[in-house]
């Protein structure tokens, strides 16, 4: 059995800072130069996402797939948006009230059609 973990970085700085600053066409393109460089996924490979993972994996199906997945399981998938304000916590004792303040403004915005 073949595994391997493609990031969108070569190094693990990189695939940090891409994660945050590369957007997801690019991201796309660079896992799929990745699998396409990786002659054990030649005939097709089953793929598993966390996270963003899953978003990366699912452009790649409909931008490229090719070659192909064959079966995609997404784990804790960010599918449906981001469920609060990263590292912003309501139960903070110091920024708690401000933390939120922002949970109540952008959930009520988050499905709104104008935004």
């Amino acid at each position: 059995v073949y595994s391997v973990c493609i990031p969108t970085g070569d190094t693990r700085i990189s695939d940090t800072i891409n994660g945050f600053l590369l957007d997801m066409d690019s991201s796309v393109d660079v896992f799929a130069e990745k699998v396409r460089a990786d002659p054990e996924l030649a005939n097709g490979f089953n793929a598993f996402g966390l996270s963003q993972g899953n978003n990366l994996i699912r452009g790649y199906i409909a931008k490229y797939n090719d070659p192909p997945c064959h079966t995609f399981m997404s784990i804790c998938g960010i599918n449906a948006g981001v469920g609060a304000f990263p590292n912003c916590s309501p139960q903070s004792k110091i920024i708690g009230g401000v933390c939120q303040a922002l949970t109540e403004v952008l959930s009520t915005l988050a499905y709104n059609p104008v935004v």
